[in-house]
């Protein structure tokens, strides 16, 4: 009785290379070189994520490919700052359920990133005088704080 181990389909190949994709996504975007992620383990089996830097620079790309096709960001733009609207993205994923479970501190933050999304593709004008005006997030704040103060 012979144990042959079966070929992955072509689903499964598909499948482990966006995840090994995604790993590499994630280390990048948090900072990670792109020899940095070549030299990582896969955390699902201790290997090499990918042979050498290429492998890794090329799951980087092929990530890059995928979020042009879901719109997740602008065509056209240099690959640093569509790294950096990549990162705006996780932070803001990262702080939204925080931010709609009424964490103020996490809202302003939400509130940062978009503005600085908005200034780096270009569509935001900072207006001085906007500064100088309590917005709608202080206020709030302001107002439970008071509460808080009032109520014990």
């Amino acid at each position: 009785m012979s144990t042959r181990s079966r070929k992955p389909t072509k689903e499964q190949l598909q499948a482990e290379s966006e995840r090994k994709q995604d790993i590499a996504w994630r280390l990048h975007t948090a900072g990670a070189s792109v020899q940095e992620i070549a030299a990582s383990k896969d955390p699902t089996t201790g290997d090499s994520l990918f042979k050498d830097a290429r492998g890794a620079a090329q799951a980087l790309a092929a990530v890059r490919r995928r979020h042009q096709s879901d719109d997740e960001e602008p065509a056209g733009l240099p690959e640093q700052i569509k790294d950096d609207l990549a990162r705006l993205a996780r932070l803001q994923r990262a702080l939204w359920p925080a931010a709609t479970g009424g964490d103020i501190a996490a809202s302003r933050e939400i509130r940062q990133i978009v503005k600085t999304r908005a200034e780096i593709l270009g569509y935001a004008k900072i207006d001085s005088s906007a500064k100088t005006k309590t917005d709608a997030v202080d206020e709030i704040a302001a107002r439970r704080e008071a509460r808080r103060a009032t109520h014990g």
